[in-house]
């Protein structure tokens, strides 16, 4: 089998995947979005930390991707770094590449672009990143389960994200429960998978 064959293969088992995902319920889709998150946390394609929504690299370990500089580390500089003639390429390719740290929120926007396939470096790039990602996001998630998710995650509500305090304030008492960054998102994201698609702290 040539390598162009096994390309159309990978593209068609891909295109297929992505085609049972659109015809879930969105309570299914955000289980599968969080059962991706878990998948890639274990393979460690995905890497749980604190320096933004999502950077590229191992950003706790000071390791870049091959050749981006440090000021490129952002996500969306990074890419307009590494695709800059390319702007019509998905995301999904940038995500294969390169493994990403990510928070709460960062975490599901990697695992839904990989299922939905519809975003461009192009798009990211035009509309940055946190709040195109909490935008892209809304199509599954409310804002308030956005805000939770991210305030479990940080163990914080020193961000300005919607939602009901109360609320909030329950999810950082979960996050509170892990030290260890992957625990804690592995811990988010199995609360969503048992509560049928809601983050339920």
């Amino acid at each position: 089998m040539t390598n162009r064959d096994e390309e159309k293969r990978r593209r068609k088992r891909i295109r297929d995947r992505n085609y049972r995902f659109r015809k879930l319920s969105p309570e299914k889709k955000r289980v599968r979005v969080a059962k991706d998150v878990i998948d890639q946390l274990q393979a460690g394609t995905l890497l749980a930390g604190h320096h933004g929504y999502l950077n590229l690299g191992d950003v706790r370990n000071h390791w870049p991707p091959a050749d981006l500089p440090h000021k490129f580390r952002d996500l969306a500089k990074g890419v307009l770094y590494m695709y800059r003639e390319r702007a019509d390429v998905n995301l999904t390719e940038v995500f294969d590449e390169v493994k990403c740290t990510v928070c709460g929120i960062g975490a599901c926007f990697v695992a839904a672009v990989r299922r939905n396939d519809q975003v461009t470096v192009g798009d990211l790039v035009h509309w940055g990143n946190d709040g195109f990602m909490r935008e892209y996001l809304s199509a599954w998630f409310s804002r308030e389960q956005l805000a939770m998710i991210e305030a479990a995650f940080e163990k914080s509500l020193n961000f300005n994200l919607s939602g009901n305090r109360q609320r909030r304030e329950q999810a950082v008492k979960f996050g509170l429960r892990f030290d260890d960054p992957t625990e804690r998102l592995i811990a988010i994201m199995q609360n969503i998978i048992d509560n049928g698609g809601t983050f339920v702290p």
